[in-house]
């Protein structure tokens, strides 16, 4: 029944307008955020539990978990701009276009690896080189579209 009822709602929605899916879309995530968190209100009640003493309590250990980590997020984007700066990244760059070159393969994609290498260790270090490959090699290029999605 709920396989049949989402592709009812695909069919109907892919039969609007982009308008009507536009409104569709905002109305159905607004419903959804204002559902899960009335839901939440009320498990916690249901449960009762001071609800908001306990978003308190949450944010107050998230509070602290970001003053414990953001010494080591500041050293590691420090490290990787050392790393780029002083030219170790282009060398490796260089070393791996060389060898897939002597694959064969097309060796386009290899600009838009710093990027997915990034991506794990700092997500705005990620999109700090994703812009900056979108001013170098533009956002309709190849490396730009390919550094976009990682």
């Amino acid at each position: 029944g709920l396989i049949l009822l989402m592709v009812g709602v695909i069919f109907s929605v892919n039969a609007l307008t982009s308008i009507q899916k536009e409104l569709f879309s905002k109305t159905v995530g607004n419903g959804l955020l204002l559902v899960i968190i009335v839901g939440i209100i009320l498990g916690g009640a249901y449960k009762k539990i001071s609800v908001f003493d306990a978003f308190i309590d949450g944010a107050k250990n998230g509070f602290e978990v970001i003053v414990k980590i953001i010494p080591y997020l500041v050293a590691m984007l420090v490290a990787i701009r050392v790393f780029r700066d002083s030219g170790a990244m282009v060398y490796i760059l260089n070393g791996l276009t060389y060898l897939i070159q002597l694959t064969g393969v097309n060796t386009e994609f290899i600009g838009a690896l710093p990027v997915a290498i990034m991506k794990p260790l700092s997500g705005s270090g990620a999109r700090g080189m994703m812009l900056d490959i979108f001013q170098t090699q533009g956002p309709d290029s190849f490396v730009g579209k390919l550094a976009s999605i990682f």
